[in-house]
C-alpha cells in the first residue's frame, strides 16, 4: 500500500492551531441554531479537543523537519510577541471609531447571554450587529471568559494570535510553492526555500494600510479574523493534489470563514473549482467527490445562516469607508516585485496557483463593484478585497 502523502511538522502544528478556533466558531453557531446556549466551558472543551484531535489524526502523516519547524515557530512567535509589545502594557484594542464600538457591543451581548441575537427588540441597541456573522465575536467572548477577564481585554490578544497564525500560513504556502521549482536536492536548496518563505511572511508588513491599519486603527475585527481562515483555505488548495486532508481542511476553514467574514470564501471556492476541473491525476468521479467534501460544509452553514437571517444577503451591497487601492498604500517597490512575481508564477504549473488566486480576488472585487453600482462613492466590499490581495 502506498504511503499517504506527508505533511511537515510545521504544517501539522499550524492545522492543529487553526482547528481550535474554527471548531469553536462552528460548534457555537450549531448549538445556538438548535436553540441552546453555548457556555464558555463547553467551548473550551471544543477548542482544546479540536486541536488535540487534529494533531492525532495527522500524526501518522507527519514528517518532522526541524529547520522548517524552527523557522515557522520563529515567524509566528516573533509577529505575535511584537503585536503584543506595541499594545503593552494594557493590551487593549489600539483601534477606535464606530467599528470597534459595534463589535464590542455584540461581544458584550454574547458574554451576557451565551446566545446569538434572536430578539428583534435588541436591534435598537445593536443595530446592524443583530444579523452580523458572529464568529470573531464568539471567539473573543469565549477567550475573555477562559482567561477570567472579559471581551474588551481579550479582543486584542485574540486578533494578535490570528494575525500571527495567518502569517505562519503564508510561510507554509510560500514554502510549498517555491518547492515546486526549487527541489530539495541539497541543503542549500532547502535553506533557499525557508528563506523565501520567511521573506514572504515579512513582506506582509510592506503595506501598513492593508496589514497593520486594519486592526491597529480601523478595528476591522471580523475581517481580520476571517483572513486567517481564508488563507488556510488557500493553503489547502495548494496541497490539493498531494495531501489527502486538503478537502476536509478546506471545508472546515470555509465554514468558519463564512461565519466570521463570508466575503472571503469566494476566491478560494473559485480556486478549488479550477483545481478540481484541471487535475489530470484523478478520475472525474474522484475529483467531484473531493470537491463535494470541500464545499459541503460551507453550503450547509451558509444555508442555515441565510434561512434564519435572509436579510444578510443585503450585505453584498453595503456601504462603508475603505481605502482605495493606490500605489502609496502598498509602496511602489512592493508592487513592482509583486507584478514580476505574479507574471513569473503564471508561467510555471507549480506556481500558477498564486496568480490564479490573485486573479480570483480581483474578479470578485469587480463583481462586488458591479453589485454596489458603478456610481457608488464607496464600493465597500469591492475595496475590501484588496486586504486579501496583499
Amino acid at each position: 500500500m502506498a504511503r499517504p502523502p506527508l505533511l511537515s511538522g510545521a504544517e501539522a502544528l499550524a492545522l492543529s492551531a487553526v482547528a481550535a478556533p474554527a471548531a469553536t466558531v462552528v460548534v457555537a453557531y450549531s448549538i445556538d441554531r438548535v436553540g441552546l446556549a453555548f457556555p464558555p466551558l463547553a467551548l473550551l472543551a471544543v477548542f482544546l479537543g479540536a486541536a488535540a484531535a487534529a494533531l492525532a489524526v495527522l500524526r501518522p502523516r507527519i514528517e518532522w523537519r526541524l529547520d522548517e519547524l524552527i523557522a515557522w515557530l520563529a515567524v509566528v512567535g516573533a509577529i505575535f510577541l511584537w503585536l503584543l509589545w506595541i499594545a503593552a502594557p494594557s493590551f487593549l484594542p489600539l483601534g477606535s471609531g464606530a467599528d470597534l464600538t459595534h463589535h464590542l457591543l455584540l461581544i458584550q451581548y454574547i458574554e451576557a447571554h451565551w446566545r446569538l441575537v434572536h430578539d428583534p427588540a435588541v436591534e435598537r441597541f445593536l443595530g446592524e450587529m443583530t444579523g452580523y456573522t458572529p464568529g470573531s465575536h464568539v471567539l473573543v467572548a469565549a477567550a475573555g471568559a477562559w482567561t477570567g477577564t472579559d471581551g474588551l481585554r481579550a479582543l486584542y490578544p485574540v486578533l494578535a494570535a490570528t494575525i500571527a497564525l495567518k502569517a505562519g500560513f503564508v510561510f507554509l504556502v510560500a514554502r510549498r510553492v517555491i518547492a515546486t521549482i526549487i527541489a530539495e536536492s541539497s541543503e542549500t536548496a532547502r535553506l533557499v526555500q525557508l528563506a523565501f518563505a520567511c521573506v514572504a511572511s515579512a513582506l506582509l508588513f510592506a503595506s501598513h494600510v492593508y496589514f497593520l491599519r486594519s486592526f491597529v486603527e480601523n478595528s476591522f475585527v471580523a475581517q481580520v479574523v476571517g483572513e486567517l481562515f481564508a488563507i488556510v483555505m488557500w493553503w489547502s488548495v495548494v496541497v490539493w493534489e498531494t495531501a489527502a486532508v486538503s478537502a476536509v481542511v478546506f471545508g472546515a476553514a470555509g465554514a468558519a470563514a463564512f461565519l466570521t467574514w463570508p466575503i472571503w470564501i469566494g476566491p478560494p471556492l473559485v480556486l478549488a473549482g479550477v483545481m478540481a476541473l484541471t487535475d489530470r491525476e484523478q478520475s472525474f468521479v474522484d475529483r467531484a467527490k473531493q470537491l463535494a467534501v470541500a464545499v459541503a460544509p460551507i453550503v450547509l452553514v451558509g444555508g442555515l445562516y441565510f434561512a434564519a437571517r435572509p436579510a444578510g444577503l443585503a450585505m453584498a451591497a453595503t456601504t462603508g469607508a475603505a481605502p482605495w487601492p493606490r500605489v502609496s498604500a502598498y509602496a511602489g517597490w512592493f508592487l513592482a516585485l509583486s507584478g514580476l512575481g505574479l507574471a513569473a508564477a503564471a508561467m510555471h504549473r507549480g506556481t500558477r496557483i498564486v496568480t490564479m488566486f490573485a486573479g480570483a480576488i480581483l474578479l470578485q472585487s469587480a463583481g462586488l463593484y458591479l453589485v454596489a453600482g458603478p456610481g457608488a462613492d464607496e464600493p465597500y466590499l469591492a475595496l475590501k478585497m484588496f486586504y486579501l490581495l496583499l
